[in-house]
């Protein structure tokens, strides 16, 4: 089996408070880059003798070649619930970059979650796959259903809601990585607004484009918040990614964006840009 592994782009994320268990409650809305191959990883899975696994590709510097990498641990989920051992051999070429905001792990972790059941034609409910993912990371649910979701509590009670059209939107890659639990372990004893996104989903209104980890990333990396000048000064509205370091932009129109691409291109040669605005 040869699947696709996309890339997510999180257009609003808003920390509610922290929980007893440690972890912060967010609400979340993300949507699967599932049109943009230069954002999307291939996930080869064959059955085998024994059981083999290699992470390779442009961007698999840093990706765990192991059994801490999510995908094996999607695999070991299986093997637990089915109580036998899987030989199967596992290839992952990654195009994702790393600690980026951009869930390639938790994504590689779900297409496995979904694959595996088809190529030992053993069925499984959706329920099952949520639940199985929810153990694996906060993001891995999100990619079970694809499309926009909803995310609440951790980020791991999921639901689809209606499509966001990303307009005319890059995003850059300036090779700056942060590690997720550092940007939420730097949350002190904020207040946080009470309002709920639900209540502008229901009401149709446009979800506004909104991040509350920024400000901790960039304390952490003062040179993330540099590149949001430097994307601020192109024209676009500039969003942190996640816990970074990838950032989405978005401009006013086509004529905007790509006069924003050709400088970057020119001005920045080392920052890797990705159009993700729907083909037109």
């Amino acid at each position: 089996m040869l699947v696709s592994s996309p890339a997510k782009l999180t257009r609003y994320l808003a920390i509610k408070g922290k929980r007893p268990d440690g972890y912060h409650s967010v609400e979340l809305i993300s949507t699967t880059l599932d049109h943009v191959g230069e954002l999307s990883d291939d996930i080869e899975l064959i059955k085998s003798q024994a059981f083999e696994f290699i992470c390779e590709g442009p961007e698999a510097g840093g990706i765990p070649n192991n059994e801490n990498n999510l995908a094996v641990k999607a695999l070991r989920l299986f093997e637990e619930k089915w109580s036998t051992q899987l030989h199967v051999s596992l290839r992952i070429y990654k195009r994702i970059p790393h600690g980026a905001g951009l869930g390639g792990g938790s994504s590689n972790a779900a297409a496995v979650l979904k694959a595996i059941p088809i190529l030992f034609d053993r069925g499984i409910s959706q329920f099952e796959l949520l639940e199985m993912a929810s153990k694996i990371g906060s993001d891995v649910p999100l990619f079970i259903l694809g499309g926009t979701i909803l995310g609440l509590n951790k980020g791991e009670k999921v639901e689809k809601i209606v499509s966001i059209d990303p307009g005319h939107q890059i995003i850059v890659n300036a090779g700056i990585s942060v590690r997720t639990e550092d940007v939420y372990n730097s949350i002190g004893h904020e207040l946080f607004d009470p309002s709920s996104i639900k209540d502008v989903i229901k009401s149709a209104e446009t979800i506004p484009r909104r991040n509350d980890l920024a400000p901790f990333a960039y304390k952490i990396s003062p040179d993330l918040q540099e590149v949001a000048r430097i994307l601020s000064d192109t024209g676009g509205d500039v969003l942190l990614s996640g816990s970074g370091g990838c950032f989405s932009v978005l401009y006013a129109s086509e004529d905007t964006c790509k006069t924003a691409i050709g400088w970057l291109h020119k001005q920045k040669p080392d920052w890797k840009i990705y159009d993700i605005g729907l083909p037109r």
